[in-house]
């Protein structure tokens, strides 16, 4: 594992006096060392990225489940280069990566025919194969690569190769179209006269409840499916969804905090007696967290749904459409971009009205510490943003019968 422990060195200043703020454990402190009298130690690529990785949680920056997510991306990147010296690997041999990396199949895990290959390995199998599996995407190609150079930055500043070859590698043009497109009327009555909720019987809770606030919140999938029973708050007498990163198995993708205030077809369907029923933390305890999110599973069953529905999954819709209609529908309402914005948290939206700490409850009836509400207090009021919520169009999910009903 990554995770090392720093050597001791005769410049270790040992037990300064200056304690820790719990006043039980001394704070030690090395002394800068000339770049002339520096040895440093000989390493191979795959043990640079160990203290690479290891450096990231020492800093404290990063969210554990990112630095293991980097890892694995920076791992596979390094079996490509086919030799363990890091500096040995020029300008053009970081292109030819680039290159072949674009042909690197989705999942290869997946495939008994691919499980356990590496590398140029990998890809050589792939294209043997009478039907190649299906390519990343150009965009993943760009973020991994982007997330190379990051690491081979870090090695240069810390004098384990003399260049990042991978610093701004131009890679293909990504296309700018869109690839999830919105779910047409048809698509919306069919997701939501499903047999599920025709026969009103869930496995699952979120069986009925993803769908639903997908439709009603315009948030991410993973933003509802990581929802803990202490995220639905009231703010401005107004139940809302507290979308943010509480816990560390919670993440929010720009990383900033938001309110949601619920739709009245929400509250309608019985969801703030759903929340009041839950022993567990979490309103869907049946997702488990898998690969740094709780959405996996959720995601899985959706695509079965719209698959077993008969709508195509080559249509470039998925559970993100839901978004993508909230958005459409608001726009076509000509509610104001900031206000989309700050509901759907794009990374640049506004920052304006102070919320003020005092109204802000959980529905079980506990203060919040004021400091946390810090975070919400430059967007609109909910009692701004609740009518535009309600504009979203209930036609679609007005015969569902709320979740407690016979």
């Amino acid at each position: 594992m990554f995770i090392q422990t720093m050597r001791a060195t005769s410049n270790i200043i040992n037990h300064h006096n200056l304690m820790t703020n719990s006043n039980s454990t001394p704070l030690s402190f090395e002394r800068p060392t000339p770049k002339s009298l520096k040895i440093v130690e000989h390493k191979t690529c795959f043990e640079i990225l160990d203290e690479y990785s290891n450096y990231r949680c020492t800093l404290g920056r990063s969210k554990m489940k990112n630095i293991l997510q980097d890892h694995q991306i920076i791992k596979v990147l390094l079996h490509f280069i086919g030799f363990l010296e890091l500096n040995e690997l020029d300008r053009s041999g970081a292109e030819h990566i680039a290159n072949v990396y674009r042909y690197r199949p989705k999942n290869p895990k997946k495939y008994l025919d691919l499980k356990g290959l590496q590398g140029y390995d990998l890809i050589a199998k792939n294209e043997s194969l009478p039907h190649p599996r299906e390519y990343i995407s150009l965009s993943t190609v760009k973020g991994h690569l982007e997330k190379m150079s990051t690491f081979m930055a870090w090695a240069k500043y810390h004098g384990y190769i003399s260049d990042n070859v991978f610093y701004k590698l131009p890679t293909k043009k990504i296309s700018t179209a869109k690839t999830v497109f919105s779910f047409n009327n048809q698509q919306l009555s069919a997701i939501f006269s499903m047999p599920d909720y025709i026969k009103h019987q869930y496995r699952h809770s979120y069986y009925y409840w993803v769908p639903l606030l997908l439709r009603y919140t315009g948030a991410r999938l993973n933003e509802i499916c990581q929802l803990t029973k202490y995220d639905i708050v009231i703010a401005d007498d107004i139940y809302c969804l507290l979308i943010r990163e509480a816990f560390d198995d919670q993440s929010v993708k720009t990383g900033k905090s938001r309110l949601i205030p619920l739709h009245d077809e929400i509250l309608n369907k019985g969801f703030i007696d759903f929340v009041n029923s839950k022993s567990d933390i979490r309103l869907f305890p049946e997702l488990p967290f898998c690969n740094g999110y709780y959405s996996h599973n959720a995601s899985k069953w959706f695509a079965r749904r719209r698959k077993m529905i008969g709508i195509d999954s080559q249509s470039g819709v998925n559970a993100h459409s839901f978004r993508r209609n909230f958005i459409n529908e608001l726009k076509q309402k000509l509610v104001s971009k900031p206000f989309v914005e700050s509901i759907v948290g794009h990374e640049h939206a506004e920052k304006l009205i102070k919320l003020p700490n005092e109204i802000v409850n959980s529905i079980i009836g506990l203060e919040h510490n004021s400091e946390s509400f810090d975070t919400y207090g430059e967007q609109y009021s909910p009692k701004i943003l609740q009518p535009i919520i309600n504009c979203i169009d209930v036609s679609h999910t007005a015969h569902i019968r709320p979740y407690f009903s016979i």
